[in-house]
Formats: C-alpha cells, structure tokens, sequence
C-alpha cells in the first residue's frame, strides 16, 4: 500500500538522483523548442553522458531517431545498474512527449508501454512523481 509519506519519499529520492546528472530534465519548465526537439535534445545529451551512440542520426528523423532511442534507455534504465539513473531521464523525455503531443505520439507510447513490459509497474512508481506534482 502506497502511503502518502512513501509518494512523497519516493519523489524526493527519485529527483534528487535525476537531478544529479546535469542533463535536461524532463518535466521541469517550458523549452524554446517543441517537444519532440526537445526530447531529441535531451536523448542525445543522456547517450552522449552514457558513451553510447545513436543508430539513427537525430537530424535525419527525430521521430525515428526517438523510437530507435526508446529501446536503449528503457533496457538501461532496466539493468539498474550505475547508468540506470541517466537512462531514466531518457525514459521520462519520451514519456513528456507522448503525453504532451498524445494525439501525434500514441504509437511511440504504445512501443514504451510495450518495451517496459513487467518494468512498468517499477517505472511508473518513480515516473509519476515527476509528472504529478504531490
């Protein structure tokens, strides 16, 4: 049972490591862009934090490159291992998106629901936090 003492524990916990990494952080405040470069933009800054490269050039399709890039950070963040915390703001940029442009994105967050699989339960846990202030 979820106590509101624990959501808020939770929220606390959960910002205060997804705030350590100095990367855009999803749910906080407007960007100059729209939500799609937007989650480019922070995508391409958790990859490049993590070492790891993009199979799709971000400029080509940002559509594409976000999907191609959703199945990396979501298996990542699912590892929990020391990247999952970086990984995990990759994840709630892609979730942003699809909530913010829902009606142009539901195959993209049909592919996250699907990609988190039995992760989903855990995700949403931390996730709902930050896009729900408590």
């Amino acid at each position: 049972m979820v106590t509101e003492k624990t959501a808020v524990d939770t929220r606390i916990f959960s910002e205060k490591m997804v705030e350590q990494v100095e990367i855009l952080v999803p749910f906080h405040g407007k960007s100059e862009n729209d939500p799609l470069t937007k989650c480019v933009e922070i995508l391409v800054q958790v990859l490049d934090r993590l070492g790891k490269s993009a199979s799709i050039d971000p400029k080509f399709d940002g559509g594409v490159f976000v999907q191609a890039t959703c199945v990396q950070v979501v298996n990542l963040w699912k590892q929990r291992g020391k990247e999952s915390e970086i990984a995990f703001k990759g994840v709630l940029s892609i979730l942003e998106l699809c909530l913010t442009q829902w009606s142009q994105q539901s195959a993209l967050f049909e592919s996250l629901i699907n990609i988190l699989g039995f992760g989903s339960v855990a995700f949403w846990r931390v996730a709902v936090p930050f896009v729900v202030r408590i």
